[in-house]
């Protein structure tokens, strides 16, 4: 993305977009649609970006449940540590995840100018495992397909992350709340 509202992307717009609805709601965007099925599966998510009033880095708060073999549910959290990437709209990201060291690069692709949706598009490693790995969202403030939704800008946002329409699938989002979300 190298404008937004008509004019060039700026790191506090960046910040902004990926901030989506944190300052009402406590959560910044919910996914709708995925293209990995190893991380974007898990339904009821609720995405939570935030900046450090300290300086130029921020958070990213992942909430998500879990569907075990024997069919419980139990809730799980990632708390990412953002830095600025190379150039505006791009974040680093890095976490633990059970002892595993991973680091990812994040960036906007699109995004609504009254941020009812937004595409986005990561890729990521575990260096010590030698595992690599790369995903696309559709997120929107509730989980669902806005009605408005451009489909032909969506799909040309998608296609520019390099993913084709079938590759997506939907992300399971109901009536579930969370903690981050006004519990």
């Amino acid at each position: 993305l190298r404008h937004f509202r008509g004019r060039p992307l700026t790191v506090e717009d960046a910040w902004l977009i990926m901030e989506g609805h944190w300052a009402s709601d406590n959560c910044s965007w919910r996914p709708v649609l995925g293209q990995n099925p190893a991380y974007d599966y898990f339904p009821c998510q609720f995405n939570s970006w935030y900046r450090d009033p300290q300086g130029d880095r921020g958070w990213y708060d992942p909430v998500f449940k879990v569907v075990t073999l024997d069919g419980s549910e139990v809730w799980r959290q990632r708390h990412y540590r953002v830095l600025l990437g190379d150039v505006p709209g791009s974040f680093l990201l890095t976490t633990e995840d059970n002892g595993i060291s991973l680091k990812e690069h994040w960036r906007i692709v699109d995004v609504d100018d009254d941020f009812a949706w937004a595409v986005l598009h990561y890729a990521g490693a575990a260096p010590a495992v030698g595992q690599s790995y790369a995903g696309s969202l559709l997120v929107s403030r509730d989980g669902r397909v806005p009605v408005e939704a451009p489909r032909a800008r969506l799909r040309a946002a998608f296609e520019r992350a390099g993913v084709a329409a079938f590759e997506l699938y939907a992300i399971g989002q109901d009536e579930a709340t969370h903690e981050c979300c006004g519990g």
